[in-house]
């Protein structure tokens, strides 16, 4: 008696885990995918998603920096862990283990480029050193700045056209961002940039600038027109 009220049981518990899986088979079959990102928040999206912006990243672990290692890579985490938008990444051959494990072990697209072991290697950079050095005899934060850093910043747009170049994942659009731009675990986004955004920026010849303080008002007249010149 007591074994055929436990083999009752456990057909009864068999056929609902059934019904179960029936349930969500029936439910939406492709958003299955779309269902493990929310609960993992890694898990790559449908095979056949189309992007239409490759995120540009260049980290070089600098000798002197306002910031260690390890904040870097708790801000690039916030990033490249969770962002789904394919993802091009400048690095040294030494630092490319991590930023790829941070990327999920390439589960998440992504293109390494291994080239330079620092910005200084760049070749519109290399000419640049000796200013470089002057700027930095009379950078007031040259305490925590240095010849690096100045090459970092200064590499971007060849960065960004070399990126353009390559476009291994067949964008339109390219987007730089920098390696400590997501410095709180709040903003882990997946779907960033946001593609609408992206493709409004640009509509009808447009161009988007960041404004720091506001400009005077003969620089920025609403009746501007191109005629006029720059």
């Amino acid at each position: 008696m007591e074994f055929r009220i436990t083999y009752y049981r456990l057909l009864f518990i068999f056929i609902l885990a059934v019904i179960s899986i029936a349930l969500i088979l029936r439910i939406d079959p492709p958003n299955l995918i779309k269902f493990s990102i929310r609960k993992f928040n890694y898990t790559l999206l449908k095979s056949n998603d189309q992007y239409t912006t490759t995120v540009v990243i260049a980290y070089f672990p600098l000798n002197k920096s306002k910031h260690n290692k390890a904040q870097y890579q708790s801000w690039l985490e916030n990033l490249l862990g969770f962002c789904q938008s394919p993802v091009i990444i400048y690095t040294s051959i030494e630092y490319q283990p991590i930023l790829q494990q941070l990327r999920r072990n390439n589960s998440l697209r992504t293109h390494f480029i291994v080239e330079y072991n620092s910005p200084l290697e760049m070749p519109p950079i290399k000419k640049l050193v000796p200013i470089f050095e002057q700027q930095y005899l009379t950078d007031p934060e040259h305490a925590y700045h240095s010849i690096e850093l100045y090459a970092v910043w200064c590499a971007k747009p060849f960065i960004l056209n070399r990126s353009a170049e390559l476009n291994p994942f067949q964008t339109k659009y390219f987007l730089y961002i920098d390696a400590g731009a997501f410095r709180s675990p709040n903003y882990r986004f997946q779907s960033w940039p946001y593609e609408p955004s992206i493709h409004s920026i640009p509509a009808n010849n447009r161009l988007l600038l960041g404004m720091i303080s506001p400009l005077p008002p003969q620089f920025c007249p609403l009746s501007y027109t191109i005629d006029k010149g720059p």
